[in-house]
């Protein structure tokens, strides 16, 4: 069965075809700002616990400072070390702007607990 011309321009209406028009409306598409605490409402505070082994505390000593002031300054978190439970402590606090912050350190502290450098 052929197809007449009515139907072969219904059907192009609904594929997607790469033409000149289609590539500048690629370009007009909205870019969206990043998902913010206060945009989800959340007043709740989250934690972390990044565990911190034996052979990783001298690295950690003389590295702190450094740590400390990007999670700090850069991501707007809370940090405390917990020597009992021998864990470093992620918070959120109200500063915090970026939702994924805490997780980001979270896995920045455990690549460093593996061993990378900073």
């Amino acid at each position: 069965m052929e197809l007449t011309n009515e139907d072969k321009a219904s059907l192009m209406q609904f594929e997607t075809v790469q033409t000149k028009e289609n590539k500048e409306k690629e370009l007009d598409q909205i870019n969206f700002d990043k998902v913010q605490l206060k945009d989800l409402g959340l007043k709740k505070d989250e934690y972390r616990r990044v565990p911190v082994p034996r052979h990783r505390f001298t690295p950690l000593k003389q590295n702190w400072d450094s740590i400390l002031k990007t999670l700090v300054d850069h991501m707007k978190l809370q940090v405390r070390m917990n020597v009992r439970k021998r864990a470093i402590e992620l918070k959120t606090s109200p500063a915090t702007a970026d939702i994924g912050a805490i997780q980001k350190a979270a896995d920045f502290l455990k690549a460093f607990m593996l061993g990378f450098q900073m």
